[in-house]
């Protein structure tokens, strides 16, 4: 009817012939909820550490770049630019983190949302069997299929938006979130990828917090729009994320660029 394979995915567009299609398919059709294919997974953990200060490493030297978001006037961008200050006091013991799950012979995801972490968490572990991949990474699915056809402990480092969709990673045990995401859509996005059919293993989700960073506003406004998701979805996905997220006191944006 139309429909070709990009190697991400199936493109529909351009689709022929649909009524005819639908009219066929009415016989054999049989519709799945994701609450009942979930149920069918082994168990998917959900953990939150919370990084104290004292444990955290010296931020990279962007406060200029703070400065200049801010003055946009644009709290999204300059959210965006306070996560990827955070990250940066994380990269250690991600790093730490990603060693020692390799050591032990585990395949493990690490999420980010921004390129230059990607970059820099693979640098310091580029003796080990890792790869990283981005949006502007060409060729995802090759390197997928090296991920999964690996043997033995390796590390997948990416930015969710690259991997969030149609390139399931099934064949992992660690999933690490080194930079939160925003929304509840990229945070199933983002667990979806291993929490998939063909998936054999249990899996273990960590989202790391840099305590009185934006993460800890971040963590509260994804609690704030849970509730709203899960009425309109099927949501036994986000089961469980409002535990894991306690809730904080919030500052504003303005408030945590006075304190760096």
């Amino acid at each position: 009817c139309g429909g070709w394979h990009n190697g991400y995915g199936w493109v529909y567009d351009g689709l022929s012939q649909v009524e005819e299609l639908n009219r066929r398919l009415a016989f054999v059709k049989h519709l799945t909820r994701q609450s009942a294919l979930i149920r069918e997974l082994p168990p998917k953990r959900r953990q939150v550490v919370r990084l104290a200060p004292a444990h955290q490493d010296k931020p990279a030297p962007m406060k200029r770049i703070i400065q200049v978001a801010a003055r946009s006037g644009d709290a999204s961008i300059l959210r965006e630019v306070l996560l990827e200050e955070a990250s940066s006091r994380k990269a250690t013991y991600v790093s730490e983190l990603v060693r020692d799950a390799i050591k032990c012979g585990q395949k493990v995801i690490v999420f980010t949302g921004r390129k230059r972490i990607c970059e820099a968490l693979g640098q310091t572990l580029e003796k080990l069997p890792v790869w990283v991949a981005h949006g502007d990474t060409p060729d995802r699915p090759r390197i997928r299929q090296e991920y999964m056809a690996h043997r033995g402990g390796c590390a997948l480092i990416g930015t969710w938006h690259a991997w969030g969709e149609t390139l399931d990673l099934q064949d992992t045990d660690l999933l690490i979130f080194a930079m939160l995401p925003c929304t509840p859509k990229e945070v199933v996005q983002g667990e979806g990828r291993v929490a998939r059919i063909g998936q054999t293993r249990p899996v273990l989700v960590l989202y790391v917090i840099a305590e009185h960073t934006v993460d800890e506003d971040v963590a509260d406004d994804l609690i704030g729009k849970l509730p709203a998701v899960i009425e309109v979805a099927d949501g036994e996905s986000l089961e469980g994320i409002s535990e894991s997220f306690q809730p904080v006191s919030t500052r504003s944006l303005l408030d945590r660029i006075a304190n760096l």
